[in-house]
């Protein structure tokens, strides 16, 4: 399987906010899932493996929002409610996919693209906010904070 075909953690896209880092680790996990289904000869059993895992994922970014909703509610973030807006728009369009009867190749297509153009844009334009936002703030919040190990 080539590498084009997965959607590998990148240590690019972390914003150093440990909490917030797994969590994104996770959900390329979960993605990561989808492009090893066509090891699955049965089709029927291909199907089921797929929708279960379009569930977990969407239910695991649902949850995962909400987290770093009230997460960003907890150190008054600035701009809470556009974020939360993102979020909405997020789950929106892979709640359309997941809903949506096509085949496996089409959603692998269609799954790369949106962790290409939507979650890794959301991460590492959005999301590197909250670290922005909590660098304005006192030095001693930044230590407790930032996982700075690899710096």
């Amino acid at each position: 399987m080539s590498s084009e075909n997965t959607n590998l953690w990148n240590d690019n896209y972390k914003i150093d906010i440990k909490s917030l880092d797994d969590q994104h680790k996770k959900m390329f996990v979960l993605l990561d899932r989808l492009y090893h289904l066509d090891e699955e000869k049965d089709k029927k059993k291909l199907k089921i493996k797929l929708r279960k895992y379009l569930y977990e994922l969407i239910s695991f970014i649902q949850s995962s929002f909400k987290e770093e909703e009230e997460y960003m509610s907890s150190i008054k973030f600035s701009k809470l409610e556009e974020h939360i807006e993102m979020h909405k728009k997020i789950v929106v369009t892979l709640s359309n996919i997941i809903k949506s009867d096509i085949e496996l190749h089409v959603l692998k297509s269609k799954m790369r693209l949106i962790t290409k153009r939507i979650l890794i844009k959301h991460i590492t334009n959005e999301d590197i906010k909250i670290k922005l936002f909590l660098l304005q703030g006192k030095e001693e919040i930044k230590e407790e904070i930032f996982d700075l190990s690899h710096v």
